[in-house]
């Protein structure tokens, strides 16, 4: 039976895990402003807030099983990796036929992969892509076995096509988008600080992610110490966690390194509140793929100092929307966190165009209409 040009169309999506990060905020933002009208968005994910969080959004959601992906030779691990995945995809073959899916998007490596194992046929299939450190041999095993490959900045790309040149009309860039509602904060800066212990006009910079060592928060506090030496009573947050408790040195490591002007305040869910009561945000990995924490922080109207490096160089425009420098270099780091704190007009300046950037350039509906207009086109044309 041919299909129903004029239905809309269904689009499972998926996730390995039921925690919430930067991945899965774009997710949730991009299934918030879907056009209900022509996607009907369902999601298979594991318990946890994710869940919660796609119900919320009145998204039919099913259980997944979690896929934490490991690398390993123990072979006792690698065959329960390999169930899981096969478990994920029997009940992603089981969804597809409930629910008449016409389209699957992974959101995720371990997801994708399990969309890659023998089984029945599957609807056209979407690798969401949003790393620079996966395997060639992933990417080349992933890139036979899905119809496209959405790469969250032109750096990723660039990564995937060094390694499958002959796939590049497979590739589309499409960015991570944000709104208003995506990120907004609750609590004034001045109680934020004051349950901190802080007073009301005290200087804080803070930088956002995983507590992984990619992320190099090193950096971050080797730029602090630098910066203590000229603004003695500026305070550093570092807000996330290690939060599959996979890298339980790095951070035993974090914390010895970290003077007393160093907060380690954990995984928190007023993460928009946090970034509102600092004065800058700084942002110190190397190979960030995109730097969703960066473009929160910029929609808030937050000076942002990145390394020039990675989707962090495609987010901020250095000295219009943030400040770009050297990347790996703590100095370079510090010199810029210290010229935001000494230039207030600069860092208003930046801050305002920074807002005007995350939510223009970055629209979330942005997003979504392209996501949509690919959804058509894999679909063969269901919805022209």
């Amino acid at each position: 039976m041919a299909p129903d040009s004029s239905a809309p169309l269904r689009v499972l999506y998926l996730n390995h895990v039921g925690k919430i990060s930067g991945a899965e905020n774009s997710l949730l933002s991009l299934l918030r402003h879907l056009d209900r009208q022509q996607i009907v968005p369902l999601a298979a994910v594991p318990h946890g807030r994710l869940l919660a969080a796609v119900h919320a959004l009145d998204v039919k959601v099913a259980w997944l099983p979690e896929t934490r992906l490991r690398r390993t030779l123990n072979p006792v691990s690698l065959l329960r990796q390999y169930r899981t995945l096969r478990a994920v995809r029997a009940t992603v073959e089981r969804l597809v036929s409930e629910w008449r899916i016409d389209l699957i998007h992974a959101n995720s490596v371990p997801a994708a992969l399990a969309l890659g194992l023998s089984g029945r046929p599957l609807p056209p299939r979407i690798w969401h892509c949003r790393d620079l450190l996966i395997s060639e041999r992933v990417i080349r095993w992933l890139a036979r076995r899905c119809e496209h490959i959405v790469a969250i900045s032109k750096v990723v790309r660039r990564h995937l096509l060094e390694i499958i040149p002959q796939q590049a009309s497979q590739i589309t860039v499409i960015y991570n988008g944000i709104s208003p509602a995506d990120f907004t904060p609750e609590a004034p800066a001045h109680r934020v600080k004051a349950e901190l212990g802080l007073a009301a006009n005290a200087r804080v910079v803070a930088t956002v992610g995983q507590l992984v060592p990619w992320k190099r928060h090193d950096l971050f506090i080797e730029a602090a110490q630098i910066v203590s030496q000229h603004c003695p009573e500026v305070r550093f947050w570092i807000i996330g966690a290690d939060m599959f408790g996979e890298h339980r040195l790095y951070v035993d490591y974090l914390e010895e390194l970290a003077p007393p002007s160093v907060s380690f305040l954990g995984y928190r869910r007023d993460i928009a509140d946090l970034v509102n009561a600092a004065d800058v945000i700084a942002h110190s990995s190397t190979c960030e793929p995109f730097g969703r924490a960066i473009l929160e922080a910029m929609s808030l109207g937050k000076p942002c100092v990145a390394p020039r490096a990675g989707g962090l160089a495609e987010l901020i425009e250095d000295n219009r929307s943030g400040l770009l420098v050297e990347p790996a270099n703590a100095a370079a780091l510090a010199e810029g966190i210290i010229r935001l704190l000494n230039d207030q007009e600069l860092a208003r300046r930046l801050g305002e165009t920074a807002r005007q950037r995350a939510l223009t350039d970055f629209s979330a509906q942005t997003t979504a209409a392209q996501m949509q207009q690919l959804y058509e086109e894999l679909s063969g044309g269901k919805q022209a």
